[in-house]
């Protein structure tokens, strides 16, 4: 009766597999791909650059959607469990079966990761307290695999120290011939210890930014787990004895096994990470609302461009709030870049960058923005003051930067816990920023502020540091102007502009030599503010032009950018001249910046 179910089964099985086969021949296998691509990038559209669809959830949990996988690969790994037991009895097929089902195994799981890896980095669903959960999970997957090791050592040195009758009071039992410790295990040892060392090398580069090294010992791990599994299967050949022989062969499989199972999962998942990070990158998706900057994704950002950006839109913050402890005040020093919500993804890039600090999303006034924020003084101290350092910033931002740097320091000595330090610390930032709040002025009146320097130091270094500072204070401006005769077109005027506070004039004449064109102006509407302009039709065409397309922009003006070139072309090419050209010029011109939204 349970043969006749067996081949039953087995028969079912053997039509799913040729129903399959019909199926990749169909190319169905693609276009499900396709499908699932498309509808992500769908929905990173609509959830992350929409504005009118962007829901801000209410708590820090990831409440996943619907998916396919779970109970698909719950019926493949039943489809295994069957297969191999099929295999293991000499069933006809049987091992074909096994080798579909561990197809469908890993096809299904690398599908499944890939939706993950989507959640995590582009959606933003893994939140500080999801973060914590998952870390939780391999911390507890990792005390299972103790508890597995300890098993299979406590069945060995069980039998091995006190032998059973069973095995003839002996060890090892009658018949085995033990593999020599001297050969192959102690080849093997040496290398699982060597590949320790190289994937810890590894990890600390990685985490230093050293980004070749973290390569080389990657690659080094891999290529010692290749040799590890060599030789592993060549000892499988080479014993006299099976997992069916005794407690010595159970005990012998079990844990070399064990072990070589995990060196395969490193290597598959090494493999994985590789081709789905090449997956993820997408290619450009531009329409009136939306970009994911290639070159924001596929390219390290340069840490010239990090400072650049951090130059137009970051702020170095120290807050004082009132406090049950002994002084009645906490000082917290913050470092932050706060965006619309559609640079998102840029933010998330410059948390890569620095690999330290929280995202998080707050609506104030109807606008949604994304913020970046590094707290803690451990990471201040190590990574964000190290970075503006060696590559120091430019504007007047530097003063605050530097007061910044002598609170942190004050405060790694503890100094914010006595009355002296914490006044020293109001008085520094009495000169930062916007100064004191009219709560704390009344909390600290006797404070004397600290003389604050001005910023001399405006040599442009690199490229890249223009293009992160235009990312955040750069406008592109087409200008339509009407003429008062009927005969005649509209005047069709370009603009590329940055504005500054006037403290930062110096700066401005700067970048003007560095590009060695425009000018420096300043508009009788707005006195305490300067503007550097491009103006002449042919600097931007041969240097602004130039510049921004071997320099590419990484946030969402890049939109900006893009639409300004395609009317630069067309003016070159004297489109604007006609009356469908001005036509679509217009449509251009009421599409960009603001009305982009």
């Amino acid at each position: 009766m349970l043969n006749l179910v067996i081949n039953n089964f087995s028969n079912l099985i053997y039509s799913c597999y040729l129903a399959c086969q019909a199926v990749f021949n169909n190319k169905l296998y693609k276009e499900m791909s396709n499908k699932i691509d498309v509808y992500y990038y769908k929905k990173i559209k609509s959830s992350i650059v929409n504005n009118s669809s962007v829901g801000l959830p209410s708590h820090p949990y990831h409440i996943v959607d619907q998916s396919p996988w779970p109970i698909a690969l719950s019926c493949v790994l039943l489809s295994l469990t069957i297969s191999a037991v099929l295999s293991f009895h000499g069933y006809v097929m049987g091992d074909l079966f096994l080798l579909c089902s561990f197809i469908l195994l890993v096809w299904g799981m690398s599908l499944w990761f890939k939706d993950i890896i989507t959640e995590a980095s582009y959606l933003g669903s893994h939140t500080d307290k999801v973060q914590k959960g998952i870390s939780l999970g391999v911390v507890l997957f990792i005390v299972s695999e103790i508890f597995f090791f300890l098993s299979i050592f406590w069945a060995y040195f069980h039998s091995s120290l006190a032998p059973a009758i069973e095995i003839g009071s002996e060890w090892p039992p009658k018949g085995i011939e033990p593999v020599d410790a001297s050969e192959v295990p102690t080849a093997n040892t040496t290398i699982l210890l060597s590949s320790g060392s190289s994937v810890t090398v590894s990890h600390h580069s990685l985490v230093d930014q050293l980004i070749d090294w973290a390569n080389n010992g990657s690659v080094a791990t891999i290529i010692m787990a290749f040799f590890f599994t060599l030789l592993q299967v060549m000892e499988y050949f080479g014993v006299s004895y099976t997992i069916t022989d005794s407690v010595y062969g159970s005990t012998f499989y079990m844990g070399t096994g064990l072990i070589l199972g995990h060196v395969l999962l490193i290597i598959n998942k090494y493999n994985f990470l590789k081709v789905t990070s090449s997956k993820l990158t997408f290619q450009n998706i531009i329409n009136n609302s939306f970009i994911l900057n290639e070159s924001a994704i596929s390219r390290s950002i340069s840490p010239y461009w990090i400072t650049g950006f951090s130059d137009a839109e970051s702020s170095f913050v120290i807050r004082v709030a009132k406090t049950t402890r002994k002084l009645g005040w906490r000082i917290m020093p913050i470092f932050s870049i706060e965006l619309h919500i559609k640079d998102l993804p840029l933010l998330k890039d410059v948390q890569s960058y620095f690999g330290i600090g929280k995202l998080h999303m707050r609506t104030r006034e109807k606008r949604r923005t994304a913020i970046y924020s590094v707290q803690s003084i451990k990471d201040l101290n190590n990574i964000i003051i190290p970075h503006f350092i060696k590559y120091p910033l430019l504007t007047q931002k530097k003063v605050d930067f530097d007061f910044f740097h002598s609170i942190i320091n004050l405060m790694k000595k503890n100094e914010h816990l006595n009355i002296r330090g914490l006044n020293e610390i109001i008085s520094i930032k009495a000169s930062m920023n916007k100064g004191l709040s009219d709560k704390l002025k009344k909390a600290f009146p006797n404070i004397i502020l600290v003389d604050r320097p001005i910023n001399f130091s405006h040599v442009i270094k690199d490229f890249h540091w223009l293009t992160g500072f235009v990312d955040g204070e750069g406008c592109f401006h087409i200008h339509i102007k009407k003429s008062k005769s009927l005969l005649r077109k509209p005047q069709i005027l370009l603009e590329f502009s940055i504005s500054q506070h006037i403290r930062d004039l110096l700066l401005l004449e700067s970048i003007k030599n560095y590009l060695g064109c425009g000018i420096v102006e300043q508009k009788s509407t707005r006195p305490n503010s300067v503007l550097f302009v491009v103006y002449k039709f042919s600097n931007i065409f041969e240097k602004i032009l130039s510049l921004f397309d071997e320099y590419p922009l990484l946030s969402n003006k890049r939109l900006d950018y893009l639409d300004f070139q395609k009317v630069v072309f067309m003016m070159k090419n004297k489109d604007h001249l006609t009356e469908e050209g001005i036509s679509e010029i217009y449509k251009i011109k009421y599409g960009m910046n603001k009305g982009r939204h």
